[in-house]
């Protein structure tokens, strides 16, 4: 038997998988059960309904996003701009990893008004945490906006444009990053006849 947690994360697993392979109209409790090998009543204990679950499972996945970019930001040595940049960059990576692996967006369940309220949240907390970041708040808000893009195309598994590298390379620049180090050559000294 599995523990309270263990079945909690299992039912939650299982409905992401069915989304990301079947869409939102698949997911019903039925299905989650199932793919859960759990009972109805395992799953309804937990989430007593289909839009408890939801919310479970799109806080779990935007927490997720949530510690990437805390990680990413953690690794950044350059102080103003360090959220900024780890906030593009944690969207360029799940881009660039693909729709496969992308969490989902809450797109599918807009009409749900909890899940709306629970997405402006976590959006209303990057652009405070943005605006703040010792970046000019608009610029760092420029940013935001645009990985928020990069992102949901991740979710809608959207072509790559030619331009991808020179874009996101703009977006670094925009945040703050600091320019890739050139090495220079050191011209060997003059040598002076004696």
């Amino acid at each position: 038997m599995r523990k309270p947690e263990a079945t909690k994360t299992a039912i939650l697993d299982a409905a992401k998988r069915i989304l990301t392979e079947n869409g939102a109209l698949v997911l019903t409790i039925d299905e989650v059960a199932k793919a859960a090998s759990v009972s109805k009543g395992g799953v309804l204990h937990y989430y007593p309904n289909k839009e408890t679950l939801i919310l479970k499972l799109l806080q779990r996945e935007l927490d997720r996003f949530d510690a990437d970019v805390e990680h990413l930001q953690r690794q950044d040595p350059a102080a103003p701009g360090a959220y900024t940049r780890a906030f593009l960059r944690a969207c360029v990576d799940e881009y660039v990893r693909g729709a496969s692996h992308a969490a989902i967006s809450g797109l599918e369940f807009r009409n749900i008004r909890a899940t709306q309220v629970l997405v402006q949240s976590y959006i209303n907390r990057w652009q405070q945490r943005v605006e703040g970041d010792g970046l000019d708040p608009v610029v760092a808000t420029l940013v935001r906006f645009a990985s928020g893009g990069i992102w949901l195309s991740a979710r809608v598994n959207s072509d790559k444009p030619a331009t991808f590298k020179a874009v996101v390379q703009k977006l670094r620049q925009f945040a703050g990053a600091p320019a890739p180090s050139k090495r220079r050559a050191r011209k060997p000294a003059k040598r002076v006849p004696l």
